[in-house]
């Protein structure tokens, strides 16, 4: 909700998102979708491969132990144990950034949440297939 709130993931695919205020969100196990939100965030992955997108705010990024996909958004970010390599050929402690922005103006057709369910979709249906 809009204040500063405490989420916790399950150990199966969990989509946790913070909105509004200084939130803290734990994926735990499975495979995790993180929105922080509007202001300063933390978001913990966990030992599975997780999508973290940090939005607007200074936010903290640590995806955990496994493949992950960070994209930290406005703000100064910090962005920690994102390693592994994704789909779109990113390699060890490499943080992705997709310009939400970009994609919204552009002439494709996709705005900016297409952008992150698509990033998404690549990010996780190779890990998925692989196990």
């Amino acid at each position: 909700g809009a204040g500063n709130d405490t989420l916790y993931g399950g150990d199966g695919w969990d989509d946790l998102e913070g909105q509004g205020g200084q939130d803290t969100l734990h994926g735990e196990g499975g495979l995790d979708v993180l929105l922080g939100g509007a202001d300063n965030d933390l978001l913990l992955g966990g030992d599975d491969p997780d999508a973290l997108f940090g939005q607007n705010g200074d936010d903290a990024l640590d995806g955990g132990l496994a493949d992950d996909y960070c994209r930290g958004g406005r703000g100064a970010d910090t962005i920690t144990n994102c390693e592994g390599a994704s789909s779109a050929g990113a390699t060890a402690d490499e943080a992705i950034d997709i310009d939400e922005e970009a994609a919204r103006r552009s002439n494709d057709g996709v705005d900016g949440e297409n952008a992150i369910e698509q990033r998404i979709q690549q990010v996780f249906l190779p890990l998925v297939s692989n196990e």
